[in-house]
């Protein structure tokens, strides 16, 4: 008994749409392969909208519509999805394993997030904090800062010194800290250093917030940092956040002169952290210098951020 014949509304229907997918992911990729965000708006707009997971989902969708009534598009949709797949294994994911055994008590554990504004109160936010037992913090988005959420946020985190260096940020340490400079960058973007000491041991690093709009091209953002990382006295041996900017990105050369990819060197898994529910792109990082040793990283998970945690624990070598 053979199969009856797919209705020709059906099959036109799923044909024009599956090849309007498949010419459409083509040409985003060109923009990731050649362009990038190089280009101003439209096509850095089109760079940061598009991630390799959402491409590889939307090939895999066309493979499922079209596999049957339109086989040989099925077919370049499967050849496209498995290209995807192994693209993004290959770059938004890391497959590290952690170094070797370290003196106790050398070991500093990281973590920088991005509250989104405390979306479910100062509370929920603080108990995720107190959860990670880190000793150094880094959050933006920490919504309003000033000296009364300041004592509300010591109340919240006892055992912890805080300090506010730029609009929404908030570094929190169990040792002492030292603000060194805070500074307003480009519309809706903020850095801010710190020096933060444990154990007589000094960490001087940065806190960074760039723009989650899309329509800005990052190259003025990325060349304001760099602006104000020459202005501080001691080179930052870390520097952590929400960059807003894919790990592909052309603006990140001058950064990865001086730094590394914690994520990149001892990371596991996928590196994306945002959203949290399905995360598909990868906008905080954490940056470590050539006296910094990684011994493992990874992204954390919250409910009280849309944006997941990224957490390493690391050591500081002697300068030399």
């Amino acid at each position: 008994m053979t199969e009856p014949e797919t209705p020709a509304p059906r099959f036109w229907g799923r044909k024009l749409l599956g090849g309007l997918v498949l010419a459409g992911v083509g040409a985003v990729l060109v923009v990731h392969l050649l362009v990038r965000d190089a280009w101003p708006q439209p096509w850095c707009t089109l760079f940061y909208a598009t991630p390799r997971p959402l491409l590889l989902l939307a090939t895999s969708g066309v493979w499922l519509l079209v596999r049957k009534p339109v086989p040989r598009l099925g077919a370049v949709a499967a050849g496209l999805s498995l290209l995807l797949l192994g693209w993004v294994l290959g770059a938004d994911c890391a497959w590290n394993s952690s170094s070797g055994a370290v003196p106790e008590g050398s070991v500093w554990k990281i973590v920088t997030w991005n509250a989104a504004h405390l979306p479910r109160g100062r509370e929920v936010a603080a108990e995720t904090i107190l959860g990670w037992n880190a000793d150094l913090i880094g959050v933006v988005e920490a919504g309003p800062i000033h000296e009364a959420t300041l004592g509300e946020w010591r109340e919240l985190l006892p055992g912890y010194e805080l300090t506010s260096p730029a609009p929404g940020m908030l570094w929190i340490a169990k040792g002492t800290l030292e603000s060194t400079a805070g500074q307003r960058l480009s519309p809706r973007s903020e850095v801010g250093a710190v020096t933060a000491t444990r154990d007589g041991e000094s960490l001087p690093s940065v806190l960074v917030s760039l723009t989650s709009d899309p329509r800005r091209q990052r190259q003025q953002p990325f060349q304001q940092l760099q602006d104000f990382l020459t202005t501080l006295s001691e080179e930052p041996v870390l520097i952590l956040g929400d960059f807003n900017t894919p790990a592909d990105s052309v603006w990140w050369t001058e950064l990865r002169r001086t730094h590394r990819n914690a994520f990149a060197e001892a990371g596991h898994g996928h590196r994306a952290t945002w959203p949290t529910v399905f995360p598909v792109l990868e906008l905080d990082y954490l940056w470590v210098s050539s006296r910094v040793r990684v011994i493992r990283c990874w992204q954390g998970w919250t409910w009280a951020s849309d944006h997941q945690p990224v957490v390493a624990e690391i050591v500081v070598e002697a300068s030399e």
